[in-house]
């Protein structure tokens, strides 16, 4: 029989114990490091992803856009994009489970600023470096990015276990960055 395994994503920045704005900070990422906790419950998982800031940088080639930084996140890498916060977590399925992924709720803040544009992986000659000849500014665009909060790479085999990727952006959907906009909604939680 094929049960369904649901892994529903919780992300709240606000403690039970403790109300926390969520800040940019410019000098380091020391105080910002998410608390992500897992919970079994009936039929799945819930990951809460605690985030109580970002490090905020200006870039050195695009003067008055900054790029965001949170320990163990990534960036958006597609050149002519904005570089915005995401990462990827690694899930083992049970066999012959199948899996779906849910937002169950989250929280946002909003703040003003220009993104930097993304940046493509250099080649690793270790002589490269960034330029303005070499990353694209952000195109202008139709419509919001990223597409969604959350994303579901799918369940693919690894060492004969079954894995399900999935990724988290903390740029929310309904008000996603348009570059006619200086307003940047970051998922919070």
């Amino acid at each position: 029989m094929v049960k369904r395994f649901l892994f529903g994503i919780l992300a709240i920045i606000v403690s039970t114990t403790q109300v926390e704005a969520f800040k940019l900070v410019t000098g380091s990422e020391e105080n910002i490091q998410p608390v992500v906790t897992f919970t079994p419950d009936e039929g799945g998982v819930t990951v809460t992803y605690e985030f109580s800031g970002a490090l905020q940088v200006e870039d050195e080639l695009f003067p008055g856009k900054y790029s965001l930084s949170i320990p163990g996140f990534g960036s958006n890498m597609t050149s002519g994009e904005p570089a915005w916060i995401s990462h990827w977590d690694t899930f083992e399925i049970p066999y012959q489970q199948d899996a779906s992924i849910e937002l169950l709720s989250s929280t946002e803040t909003t703040f003003s600023m220009h993104l930097s544009p993304a940046r493509e992986p250099l080649e690793d000659s270790g002589i490269e470096t960034y330029s303005v000849d070499n990353v694209a500014p952000i195109t202008p665009f139709n419509g919001w990015l990223p597409a969604s909060v959350i994303s579901n790479d799918g369940v693919q085999v690894y060492r004969d276990r079954n894995i399900l990727y999935v990724g988290l952006s903390l740029l929310i959907p309904e008000l996603k960055y348009c570059l006619r906009k200086l307003t940047i909604p970051l998922l919070k939680s």
